[in-house]
């Protein structure tokens, strides 16, 4: 799990403060999105055999020799060039209990925070051995009600650069939506809509399809498990030429002959993603009768 032990120089490269709603309440937060950039030994600080999945040493392999110890030190090339130079890891994953540490130069840190969130992480490899590790710091606790304190972290952007610690947690934790920092997650009300359906096992709430949606993941409820890749395969499927709108019905047609009428819930142009639920369903050849 990605982590930084030590101080470590970092650049942020933005400062978002905002005010999320928790319950009835509005709280302060903010984001801090930062660059690291240095050998390429820091993607094994993100994954454990990263840097050898992505760069090797092509002068030793063209004298087919085994790699000694100070030659594995230095792996300089892109193991396959021709493949993209920038990923994210686990998109979309929002991991809380982290410990952000801003090393302000003096005894003491100026920010010690804990119960933290990393989000979007992600890196860019380069030739010569060298990457630039982005993420983004996301924190909403007490502390953030000091004026002054708030004023300074939403000025880091226009700063020079800043020594930080980020401790991972003992075990990872999913941020969930509502995410409040030093205190469990809100469970869910016991009151319910008796007019509101109960899912079935495998189904997933309009809500958390989005989520997947906004991971890469196209979601249908029922529909015999239909998933399309992008907008465009779920337009083909359902023989439309139009842009999708939210709240629009669309009637597939399955391969196991059933007509389902679905209901477009979100949609994300920006990623080519959409989810949907299934309004109705029947056999095709009632439908046609």
């Amino acid at each position: 799990m990605f982590q930084l032990v030590e101080p470590t120089e970092v650049n942020i490269t933005n400062a978002n403060p905002r005010r999320e709603l928790h319950g009835e309440e509005k709280v302060r937060a903010i984001d801090l999105a930062f660059t690291l950039t240095g050998d390429n030994k820091l993607l094994d600080l993100i994954q454990d055999g990263l840097r050898v999945h992505h760069y090797c040493n092509r002068a030793a392999d063209a004298q087919q020799e085994s790699l000694l110890p100070q030659e594995l030190a230095h792996l300089p090339n892109i193991r396959h060039p021709n493949l993209p130079t920038v990923y994210h890891y686990q998109k979309g994953v929002k991991l809380r209990g982290y410990r952000f540490i801003w090393d302000y130069g003096l005894d003491d840190a100026r920010v010690d925070f804990q119960d933290v969130v990393l989000a979007n992480l992600q890196y860019e490899i380069f030739e010569g051995g060298s990457v630039e590790v982005k993420g983004t710091i996301q924190y909403n606790g007490e502390e953030l009600q000091d004026n002054i304190l708030y004023g300074e972290l939403s000025g880091l952007a226009s700063e020079e650069p800043i020594y930080i610690k980020l401790l991972a947690p003992a075990t990872a934790q999913v941020a969930k939506k509502g995410y409040r920092a030093g205190k469990p997650d809100t469970q869910a009300s016991p009151e319910k809509n008796p007019d509101q359906l109960d899912l079935e096992d495998g189904q997933q709430s309009p809500e958390d399809a989005f989520a997947l949606a906004a991971m890469g993941k196209v979601w249908s409820r029922g529909c015999d498990e239909e998933k399309y890749d992008c907008i465009d395969a779920l337009l083909a499927a359902t023989h439309s030429e139009e842009a999708l709108e939210v709240g629009e019905e669309l009637d597939i047609e399955t391969e196991s002959g059933l007509l389902v009428v679905i209901r477009i819930t979100a949609v994300d142009e920006d990623t080519d993603k959409a989810s949907f639920e299934v309004v109705s369903q029947q056999a095709l050849e009632e439908a046609e009768g």
